[in-house]
């Protein structure tokens, strides 16, 4: 089979598909810059009725610089998650649009704008770390010691930006970091993956036991 065929056949797969779409969701509105204005989250057009924002503004991105990051991480963990299970990767983009928006405007009143796929990119994390965590008891540990350093160093992440106000890996000059929407993405991760995934696997466990 030519090359050009079989990678034509692996984007054809769901797990491969789906994040894709969305990360050119996202880089195809940069290339348009005035689509932020009319996506972002914006607090004072939202109180006004314009609530489909709380979902679009994590869509569009401030610089290239910002999309290139974001939906870079949020590819390679989209894969992860969707592999893990379908359901959890649809669900985490719209619980997460939803707990961060809402964040967003409860707890930090000031901001005016926000931008950006982060807080997904971190519930996706979050969820692949605890998925590879699982792997402990199905006997892959090496997955299961990668799962723990991950999360660990999410957390560590998260610290520091919340203490300090810098990225740790980005250059966030042309826009203003918020790490509180990354602490609600991986809370959104975690808080899925105990509903859905683990959920789902213990009534499995539950259902091959007899009293």
């Amino acid at each position: 089979m030519p090359v050009t065929a079989k990678l034509y056949k692996s984007v054809l797969k769901p797990w491969i598909a789906a994040p894709l779409l969305i990360s050119l969701i996202c880089i195809l509105l940069q290339c348009f810059p005035d689509s932020g204005a009319f996506l972002e989250y914006s607090r004072p057009v939202i109180e006004s009725g314009e609530v489909w924002r709380i979902f679009t503004g994590h869509f569009v991105h401030w610089s290239w610089n910002h999309v290139f990051w974001d939906v870079m991480t949020f590819f390679v963990t989209g894969i992860i998650v969707y592999k893990s299970r379908a359901l959890s990767f649809w669900l985490l983009i719209f619980v997460t649009c939803i707990a961060v928006s809402a964040g967003l405007l409860f707890l930090h009143p000031d901001l005016k704008a926000y931008r950006g796929i982060s807080g997904i990119d971190l519930a996706f994390f979050s969820y692949a770390a605890l998925f590879l965590i699982r792997c402990f008891y199905r006997k892959d540990r090496i997955l299961s010691i990668t799962g723990m350093i991950a999360f660990a160093a999410m957390i560590v992440k998260i610290i520091y930006e919340t203490a300090t106000g810098s990225a740790v890996f980005v250059n966030t000059s042309g826009y203003r970091l918020i790490p509180l929407s990354h602490a609600i993405g991986a809370a959104a991760g975690f808080a899925v993956w105990l509903f859905i995934d683990a959920g789902i696997a213990g009534d499995r466990a539950g259902a091959g036991k007899t009293g």
